[in-house]
């Protein structure tokens, strides 16, 4: 592909390293059954190894001057580009079109900065049946999406990717890797659904709840309970039952706590 110059509006950094390449192929572990659906493209450096592989690539690339230049490249191959929003993307219509010929489904992409969290709050509150996601974020994201209670990276973010996922930090990535050199490192992360080993009374409650007891993380797990509109004594009464102070906070909870409260404080 010719040369492209990035675009600040998009967030691009385009991946220019091969080893960091070919581990984010390793670390996706697809073959000629998956399906796999690459979030931002770009210049195709990652999409010339993952469609030797796939059996199918579906890319969604949001800037219209890359589009004609993959739809060249790969012409010949099990392939195809969206000019389209990964964000205004009806995910589960697309994937339901190819299940009968791919066992598994994969999405990859080097996800731009300023719209991974959306990203992947967007992608977990589908409940997509993929096998796996494989996704280059920021290093400090990546820190925050991996947390673990007690952290200052803890948040409701960490909560949710805890709940429907597995997910561990891969690597590390050096600005170097880039064209032009971003001024943060990065990290590849891989997510791998699961089932929960418990489940709320009622998941829209908790992930609500989830989001609101974090909104405020200088404020206690009881003041910002209040400012969801929960009734002082109705907090207290839950507190009391799971054994935590009235001085806790949302960053003390676990996964499984949270659902807990959910469960008590939405009936």
């Amino acid at each position: 592909m010719s040369e492209v110059r990035a675009k600040k509006k998009f967030g691009q950094n385009f991946l220019q390293d091969k080893n960091i390449i070919n581990n984010i192929i390793e670390e996706a572990n697809i073959d000629s059954d998956t399906l796999v659906i690459e979030i931002g493209p770009g210049t195709g450096a990652l999409t010339r190894h993952l469609v030797l592989k796939a059996g199918y690539l579906i890319a969604y690339e949001i800037d219209t001057d890359l589009v004609p230049l993959l739809e060249e490249e790969f012409k010949d191959k099990q392939f195809k580009v969206v000019n389209q929003d990964i964000l205004t993307v009806n995910l589960e219509e697309e994937i339901s079109k190819y299940k009968d010929k791919y066992s598994n489904v994969v999405i990859v992409g080097n996800l731009p900065y300023y719209i991974t969290t959306p990203i992947i709050l967007g992608l977990l509150e589908k409940n997509l049946d993929v096998k796996a996601y494989v996704f280059m974020v920021q290093l400090e994201v990546a820190e925050r999406l991996t947390a673990i209670k007690g952290g200052k990276e803890y948040n409701a973010l960490s909560v949710l990717i805890n709940y429907k996922t597995k997910a561990s930090k891969c690597f590390n990535v050096s600005p170097n890797a880039f064209k032009p050199v971003p001024g943060v490192w990065s990290a590849v992360i891989k997510m791998v659904p699961r089932e929960y080993h418990i489940k709320p009374k009622n998941e829209k409650f908790f992930l609500e709840l989830n989001r609101a007891i974090f909104k405020q993380r200088r404020k206690t797990l009881a003041n910002n309970l209040q400012n969801f509109n929960i009734k002082k004594d109705k907090i207290n009464e839950a507190l009391k039952k799971l054994d935590l102070k009235p001085t806790c906070r949302s960053e003390e909870l676990s996964v499984e706590e949270i659902i807990k409260l959910s469960d008590i404080l939405g009936e």
